[in-house]
C-alpha cells in the first residue's frame, strides 16, 4: 500500500511541475492533456486514472496548493484574534498569488476563468470557513451565520485580490493587506 502510494505522489508532483512550468509560456486553455503528460513522462492512462479531465486537475491543484501553504502558515493564524487571522489569511494568499504568478496569469487570461476563479473561491471559504466555526466555540459568539459571512468575505477577498493583480500590482502588496483589513475590521466591529 505504502509503494502506491509513494508512486501517486510521484505522479502528481510530476503532473504539477509539468504544469507549472507549462503554464509560464501558454494560458490553461492551451495546455492539452496530452502535452502535460508528455511534460511530466506520465501516460495519459495514469493521467486519467487520477484525474476526470484536466478540469479535475486544476481543482485538484489548486486545493493541494492551498493545503500545502495552509499548513506551512497554520501557526499564523490566531483564532482568537479576529483581525490577527485575517491579516494572516491575506498575506497568505497575497504570498500564494505573487509565487505562483504564472498560475494567476493563466487563470486571468483563461477562457474557463469563471470556473478556475470559483476552484480558488471554495479554498478561500473553506478557510475562512473552518475560522469562523471555531469561533463559535468560545464565549463570545461574533457570527451567527457563518456560512454567509464566509461566502461574503471570500468573495470580497477574491474580487480585490483580483482586480489587483489584473492592475499589476499597482498598489503595495502591504497597503492592500492593510486596506482589506480595515474593511474586515469595521464589518466585524459593527
Amino acid at each position: 500500500m505504502g509503494e502506491r502510494d509513494l508512486r501517486v505522489i510521484k505522479t502528481e508532483l510530476a503532473l504539477e511541475q509539468a504544469f507549472l512550468e507549462l503554464s509560464k509560456h501558454t494560458t490553461f486553455d492551451k495546455i492539452s492533456v496530452q502535452e502535460l503528460c508528455d511534460k511530466a513522462m506520465v501516460r495519459r492512462s495514469t493521467f486519467y486514472r487520477h484525474y476526470e479531465d484536466k478540469f479535475d486537475f486544476m481543482r485538484c491543484l489548486i486545493c493541494r496548493m492551498f493545503q500545502s501553504f495552509n499548513a506551512h502558515h497554520q501557526d499564523k493564524y490566531d483564532e482568537l484574534q479576529p483581525t490577527l487571522f485575517y491579516t494572516a489569511v491575506i498575506n497568505d494568499m497575497m504570498d500564494f498569488l505573487l509565487e505562483h504568478k504564472n498560475l494567476s496569469r493563466t487563470v486571468m487570461m483563461s477562457e474557463y476563468h469563471e470556473l478556475i476563479t470559483q476552484m480558488l473561491y471554495e479554498q478561500i471559504y473553506d478557510t475562512i470557513y473552518a475560522h469562523l466555526v471555531k469561533q463559535q466555540v468560545y464565549p463570545k459568539k461574533l457570527y451567527t451565520e457563518e456560512k454567509r459571512l464566509a461566502e461574503f468575505l471570500s468573495g470580497g477577498i477574491l474580487r480585490v485580490l483580483y482586480n489587483w493583480l489584473r492592475s499589476g500590482q499597482q498598489e503595495s502588496k502591504d497597503s492592500l493587506c492593510t486596506s482589506i483589513n480595515n474593511m474586515i475590521n469595521q464589518f466585524i466591529h459593527f
